[in-house]
């Protein structure tokens, strides 16, 4: 036993301090009762390890030479980054000198011509739904060779974000968006928000990332701009309806009962079942 504890001193101090203490057998336990009276360090956590198809994807999403798919973008106010409001210039060349640098350093981002085009393969979209179907749809987009695809209701940050999510699964922390709403005023990712990725996955069927984008929505709901969050889109989509008409009916009743929301609403298409379920939700809390 106490060869043993010799030897695991071994491991905490230096060869030459070891020889002289061996010289002493006090010294060596009073060194060894010392040592034992102090709490262990605990090693840094080691992270999480990943699986061999994880780090082929996360490869595969930064390599793009084999890129047999490429995305070009309609919406060129997604290159701007300037201004949350500004009208896109449409005779800007977004491959020009004044892209921005969340621009150019996207993986698979290139330029063609006069488009700014987003790359990735299909071997990986077709694990999709969404691009499984258009791949086998027999339309222009099947068959063998490369092909582009037109986006014409997303934004290249919204739709590079999906990309990477089909690759890793995951949202880097510094991709993640800072805003709530499509509505909110920021002078950084003016076209990102946690609203527009949700309406995006759930155009493009990425069931995983409608539950992530949906769980930051419902857990960070506020007062500003819910109740346009509820009549602009939230009202479409059964998990979100129900938990934004329950906040908006418990802390939104001034901005409800205000002479400009009821103009402002009043003509919505689903504003009688709207305003009839946020009335139910009221008058159930009273009860």
């Amino acid at each position: 036993m106490r060869l043993l504890m010799i030897i695991s001193i071994v491991t905490l101090i230096g060869g030459s301090l070891l020889r002289s203490m061996l010289q002493s057998e006090d010294n060596c336990f009073e060194v060894i009762f010392r040592f034992s009276d102090q709490p262990s360090k605990s090693p840094p956590p080691s992270p999480p390890k990943r699986s061999l198809g994880e780090i082929l994807l996360e490869k595969l999403y930064e390599d793009t030479d084999g890129q047999d798919v490429h995305f070009v973008f309609d919406d060129l106010s997604a290159f701007d980054t300037e201004a949350t409001e500004s009208v896109p210039d449409t005779n800007r060349d977004p491959c020009g000198p004044s892209k921005t640098p969340a621009l150019s350093d996207e993986p698979g981002t290139k330029c063609v011509g006069q488009d700014t085009v987003l790359g990735a393969h299909k071997l990986v979209l077709r694990q999709w739904p969404y691009f499984k179907s258009m791949f086998e749809s027999g339309f222009a987009e099947s068959g063998a060779g490369d092909k582009t695809i037109r986006i014409k209701d997303t934004s290249f940050k919204v739709f590079g974000l999906l990309l990477r999510f089909m690759y890793t699964g995951k949202i880097p922390e510094d991709s993640k968006p800072i805003k709530l709403y499509v509505g909110d005023v920021f002078t950084e990712q003016a076209d990102l928000s946690w609203e527009s990725l949700y309406l995006a996955a759930h155009r493009y069927d990425i069931q995983e990332l409608c539950q992530i984008a949906r769980d930051n929505i419902v857990a960070s709901l506020n007062s500003s701009g819910t109740v346009q969050f509820l009549f602009r889109s939230a009202y479409l989509f059964a998990d979100l309806r129900e938990p934004v008409i329950k906040h908006v009916a418990a802390s939104c009743g001034a901005t409800l009962a205000s002479k400009s929301a009821r103009e402002t609403y009043m003509d919505h298409p689903e504003s009688a079942r709207i305003f009839g379920d946020l009335f139910e939700h009221i008058f159930a809390a009273k009860k």
